[in-house]
């Protein structure tokens, strides 16, 4: 009875199985790639010179004589570097002149100032010492400036670039001594039409000369030249202090650009086959587990294989493998695609 039953049971055992397996058949596995955007890269080249991000016109307060000038053009300096000296033999007498005089009325002011607290001096002349000390005060003060200001100190780290006096010679207050160029940062100078300014603001600029240099973009004038050119500046990363103010080089100027409408879009080649006379690729739908028929236009074909198309929205994915086994009304899986930092698939 039992291996009567068994044998009853043994078709029925079979015919599940097999329909299990009919319906995993049924299953396809594909492999699908995702639909990249396609930027196209535009060159720009401009020919440039370096120049200086801040030019000082360095001048004394004070008229005299030159006594001094410690720097030579082309030498580096630093901050409030003593530059040029005049001659400050009268403002030293002035200054101690001034000091012998402050001394003798704050002795005098001090004195005052007790005998008022004691009440042994009137108001009046309390107020007269007080105001005697303020104004010898700053006349003190004027002199003390004075002769600082014979002492010309650099604005800030930069490098000589003219002198314009020699020693002995007379300067009047506020005309320039020395100029000089700001080193701090350096920056790169071109001048571009109009329509290459929208990609001046997305692209990657480099100063080339004998080697690249970084470029960060500064300003762009607001108005053109006579020759309908717009002045760039940039600002050279980092510090170079190979490069000179004054040298000349090109600007190079990469941007990529998706200027085409509808965009263009970078697919493997492997998707693409003839239906219909024309071309097609399988975009698929992981909603649906299914497949939908997509005709494109070929654009042109890239270095690594890929094939710039339209028709296509960046994000879709295309099958490109097996395009030929396929249709609209088969159920499919993606094939998931391997990962770049493990290798192995591991775990």
């Amino acid at each position: 009875m039992k291996y009567l039953l068994l044998i009853l049971l043994m078709p029925m055992l079979f015919g599940c199985n097999s329909g299990r397996e009919k319906e995993t058949e049924r299953i396809k596995t594909i492999k699908v790639k995702e639909v990249q955007p396609y930027y196209e890269e535009r060159i720009f080249s401009y020919a440039a010179k370096t120049v200086a991000s801040e030019e000082y016109n360095v001048a004394f307060r004070l008229s005299g004589m030159i006594e001094n000038i410690p720097v030579k053009t082309g030498q580096t300096i630093r901050k409030n570097e003593v530059i040029a000296v005049l001659d400050c033999r009268d403002y030293q007498t002035q200054l101690q002149a001034t000091e012998a005089k402050y001394n003798q009325i704050k002795s005098e002011a001090d004195r005052i100032s007790e005998l008022y607290k004691r009440g042994s001096v009137s108001p009046n002349d309390y107020e007269k010492s007080i105001s005697g000390l303020t104004q010898i005060s700053a006349q003190l003060k004027a002199h003390q400036d004075a002769l600082a200001d014979c002492y010309l100190r650099a604005p800030a780290n930069g490098k000589i670039e003219k002198i314009y006096f020699k020693k002995g010679e007379t300067v009047a207050a506020g005309m320039p001594v020395i100029s000089m160029l700001d080193n701090e940062t350096q920056e790169v100078e071109i001048f571009v039409p109009a329509e290459i300014i929208p990609s001046l603001k997305t692209g990657e600029a480099s100063f080339e000369k004998i080697k690249n240099y970084p470029l960060t973009l500064l300003s762009i004038a607001p108005k053109s030249n006579a020759g309908g050119l717009y002045k760039v500046n940039y600002i050279l990363s980092g510090n170079h202090p190979d490069l000179l103010t004054g040298e000349v080089g090109n600007v190079i100027i990469r941007n990529k650009e998706n200027t085409s409408s509808p965009a263009f879009c970078s697919i493997p080649a492997d998707a693409l086959f003839r239906k219909e006379e024309q071309t097609m690729v399988w975009i698929f739908q992981p909603q649906q587990n299914q497949v939908k028929l997509m005709p494109v236009q070929t654009i042109k074909m890239l270095s690594d294989g890929d094939v710039v198309v339209s028709g296509l929205q960046s994000g879709e994915q295309v099958v490109i493998a097996g395009v030929n086994s396929i249709n609209e009304s088969m159920k499919l899986q993606a094939l998931p695609e391997k990962s770049q930092t493990n290798i192995g698939d591991l775990k």
